[in-house]
């Protein structure tokens, strides 16, 4: 992750190593701040479960997660957060990223005026990681709160995205007076067996566009 400030662009790796994503449930696997741990996340969407809210809150992230779907399109399975036991199975423990380069990277974005570049490189491994069709669409969300859920960015197959797209929280209007703004940019094709590097920024700043990127090529959109 990447963050441009006045003085020069400032790189934090929140997670600087390789692993297998070996989803621990039915939709996928979790990976914790370095700060939490598993029984804490548990607790706290039991509690979020108790609050007169949760049910709009669970409508909005619902909202976000089948953003374009049409009824007919596969998309991916994904955790379901209104589930507390689903949450905690899901949950690898030795699958967590650095909580003071995240807190950094935050504190950096927010004061340069929400410029900012997310980058990392996937690989499908085996069977499992294919659509039902044979497609490998990478599926990786980045989320601010479980309970609530808030996903902040995540690149993945949706409905309106031929090979996938990103989707990603801004500052437009949103659709429906109970949710929260948000728009999407396409994705080119992964590699369908070796490394892809997949990226995305977002610039604020200057011209108010979106880029989303693989190694081979990107698309930009103008947003808001």
């Amino acid at each position: 992750t990447s963050a441009a400030g006045d003085d020069a662009e400032k790189t934090y790796f929140a997670w600087d190593s390789i692993r297998r994503m070996v989803p621990q449930a039915d939709g996928g696997v979790l990976c914790l701040s370095s700060t939490l741990a598993a029984a804490e996340v548990y607790e706290d969407c039991k509690r979020w479960k108790q609050s007169p809210t949760w049910k709009q809150d669970a409508l909005e992230w619902q909202r976000d997660i089948d953003a374009g779907g049409d009824g007919a399109t596969w998309l991916p399975k994904r955790i379901n957060f209104t589930e507390c036991e689903e949450v905690l199975a899901s949950i690898d423990e030795h699958c967590v990223f650095d909580d003071a380069a995240v807190r950094n990277f935050t504190r950096d974005v927010t004061d340069n005026g929400g410029d900012y570049s997310i980058g990392f490189w996937i690989k499908p491994l085996g069977e499992n990681a294919m659509s039902p069709n044979g497609v490998f669409y990478p599926s990786v969300s980045f989320i601010s709160t479980i309970s609530p859920p808030n996903i902040n960015v995540a690149f993945a197959k949706f409905g309106t995205g031929i090979n996938g797209e990103v989707q990603f929280r801004t500052a437009c209007p949103p659709s429906e007076a109970s949710t929260i703004g948000g728009e999407d940019v396409e994705l080119y094709p992964a590699a369908q067996d070796g490394w892809t590097f997949l990226a995305f920024s977002r610039t604020n700043t200057s011209d108010n566009s979106a880029l989303a990127s693989t190694d081979l090529a990107g698309f930009r959109e103008s947003q808001g």
